[in-house]
């Protein structure tokens, strides 16, 4: 995880950057229809860079040939 921010604060630039290693976790289904599929997944990030929480949302449909 890589944050970076630049901020004006009273005419100064302030530029911050702080790299992280993070483990995440998710889960998620799939529903098996023949040659279409359809499937969703929640992941969650959960860092220390600046207090900042990440939840992924994914829905969608695979078709198999």
């Amino acid at each position: 995880m890589d944050a970076n921010s630049d901020s004006i604060v009273a005419g100064a630039r302030l530029r911050e950057d702080d790299t992280e290693t993070e483990a995440y976790g998710g889960v998620g289904i799939e529903w098996d229809l023949g040659q279409i599929n359809l499937f969703g997944e929640v992941s969650k990030v959960d860092t220390d860079v600046n207090d900042l929480s990440i939840d992924i949302i994914t829905a969608g449909v695979k078709y198999e040939f």
